[in-house]
């Protein structure tokens, strides 16, 4: 810690000034070295470090999860960060790998819980625990560190062009090699380094502005937290690179007369190559609010420079109830008192119901595919993909020990090798999928008029869900389709009351009881298929508790 050299008292860094602030008498210092000293643990000593590319901190690691925190604050052992849990966190001194530059916060943790307020008080059916005012002040401030890439382009650029014209019977295919001069400095693009920061989180609230970094001194800690990087350079360079030129493209294209030749992003995207390319690991501050919920967890994350807001925005089961309660009432009145509902037509409504269902839970369980097989974290990739190697090489000493046949793997540093992307194959469960979506497209055009009051309040309550700006993802994540057993295990029920509903229907038995009992039946399905809706949401809206290996930096 950093002690006032005018009074003892607890010095911290202010985000409004810039500057560090006494706690108890208010006198203001700039983060510097010169200015202030930090204390040991005896008070007449001051603690002389020598140049070098690490710095000395307290690790806290979480006895439950093993997730590591930096900080020289006491307060740091009250709960974790990342699973929520009240526990007394374990410390040690260890020397970590110093960043290349940081970026200070700029928002107050009273500016972070505003934007956090915001998006809560429009969540009319999130839990009342997350309003909680005891909640909300476990906003805890964190320089995450993040890999930061810069590419230069420097140099002489031939992009082909096609132009195609007809003449007579005969199409003339013209081409032209289109050369020019490019020169473009990308500095800032930036990727979390740690496996403790979800990508579709960092990338919520990205991007961060460069042009503020401050060389990297410990000052800027007090108050504050940081976190470990795990994630070799490697992981996103291919990324950022494409991101890079993919840019560079399309503005080269959008200048000059390349679209009168024929030329296309696509064609410029292959000709543009940065010339020099480098990494730097910086920290970057974000405000982090962890909501446990037995063994699920839910994030919000607010970033520390520009105010830009993510949440995780569980469902509350009691208020979704009431919701669907106060919902139905006027609808029914409508429908009593201005339509006359016969048994075919209640029928229909609820194989519309039935569709609506089917899709929303269909898309929910892609998504959760996509999560919690960490399809959209790279760094998470990374790491399991080194867990796999190294499990490999155990079994490969093991079976070596007791004269096995195990074909031997080479012992490569998995840090070094770039991440690839591989398109997956369409698989069974895509077809049926399509095929099913058209079928019951052309069933929803005709009771599209019967259902818009609750199409539009189904829109309203997603609304209020985690929105797709709230989960992108910032790197390039493969799209496997979602295995059969789980896309038929979301969609079975509603499809069951469609078939129910078409047989009705195409049998149009003469009594009324057929109708009401299939009717009966159909609902019964869809309330248990929207009661599977919102438990998919609040499945994909929390993450398991996270369990993390060892830390380390990148070697």
């Amino acid at each position: 810690m950093f002690e006032c050299p005018n009074c003892g008292g607890h010095v911290v860094f202010d985000p409004k000034l810039q500057k560090m602030r006494c706690e108890f008498c208010d006198s203001v210092f700039d983060p510097t070295p010169e200015d202030l000293a930090e204390q040991s643990g005896d008070a007449g000593n001051v603690l002389v470090h020598e140049a070098t590319d690490q710095y000395e901190t307290n690790v806290f690691t979480c006895p439950q999860c093993g997730g590591e925190i930096l900080s020289d604050d006491a307060t740091a052992v009250t709960f974790c960060s990342f699973c929520g849990a009240s526990t007394v966190l374990e410390g040690r001194l260890a020397k970590i790998k110093k960043p290349d530059y940081i970026i200070p916060f700029t928002k107050t943790k009273e500016d972070a819980q505003k934007e956090y307020e915001k998006v809560i008080r429009r969540s009319l059916f999130a839990p009342s625990a997350m309003k909680r005012d005891t909640v909300v002040e476990r906003f805890r401030g964190i320089y995450m560190p993040y890999w930061v890439y810069d590419f230069k382009i420097d140099g002489d650029v031939m992009v082909e062009g096609q132009v195609d014209h007809r003449r007579g019977d005969y199409i003339y295919h013209d081409h032209y090699n289109i050369q020019s001069e490019l020169h473009a400095h990308y500095d800032g693009v930036s990727f979390d380094a740690s496996s403790s920061f979800s990508d579709t989180l960092s990338g919520a609230i990205a991007p961060y502005d460069c042009k503020q970094k401050k060389d990297f001194s410990k000052e800027y800690f007090a108050g504050f937290y940081g976190d470990t990087s795990d994630i070799p350079m490697s992981v996103y360079k291919s990324t950022a690179r494409n991101i890079v030129k993919a840019d560079a493209a399309g503005r080269l294209i959008k200048s000059g007369d390349y679209r009168r030749y024929g030329a296309t992003a696509y064609n410029a995207m292959g000709a543009v190559t940065p010339d020099e390319e480098s990494g730097a690991i910086g920290y970057f501050p974000v405000w982090f609010l962890a909501n446990r919920n037995g063994e699920r967890v839910s994030y919000a994350v607010v970033n520390g420079q520009t105010g830009k807001v993510a949440v995780d925005v569980p469902i509350s089961y009691g208020k979704y109830l009431i919701g669907v309660l106060i919902l139905a009432l006027p609808i029914f009145l409508l429908l009593n008192f201005f339509a006359t509902i016969t048994p075919g037509v209640a029928i229909g409504i609820t194989m519309v119901l039935a569709i609506i269902s089917a899709i929303l839970n269909g898309v929910l369980q892609r998504k959760i595919f996509i999560r919690e097989n960490y399809l959209d974290d790279a760094g998470m990739q990374n790491l399991a993909k080194k867990e796999a190697a190294r499990a490999k090489r155990a079994a490969q000493r093991e079976a070596d020990a007791q004269g096995g046949n195990v074909p031997p793997m080479p012992d490569e540093d998995m840090d070094d090798m770039e991440e690839t992307t591989v398109a997956p194959s369409r698989s069974v469960a895509g077809t049926i999928g399509l095929i099913a979506c058209v079928l019951l497209g052309v069933i929803l055009v005709f009771y599209m008029g019967f259902v818009g009051a609750l199409v539009a309040a189904g829109i309203y309550h997603m609304g209020h869900m985690v929105s797709e700006k709230n989960v992108k993802v910032v790197t390039e994540a493969p799209r496997p389709s979602t295995p059969f057993s789980q896309f038929f295990g979301s969609i079975w029920k509603p499809l069951l009351g469609i078939v129910v509903g078409l047989v009705i229907l195409v049998w149009s038995p003469v009594s009324d009881l057929y109708y009401y009992g299939a009717g009966v039946i159909c609902m019964c399905l869809v309330g248990w298929s929207f009661y599977d809706v919102v438990m998919r949401h609040n499945r994909f809206t929390t993450r398991p508790l996270p369990q993390f290996n060892k830390r380390g930096g990148d070697k």
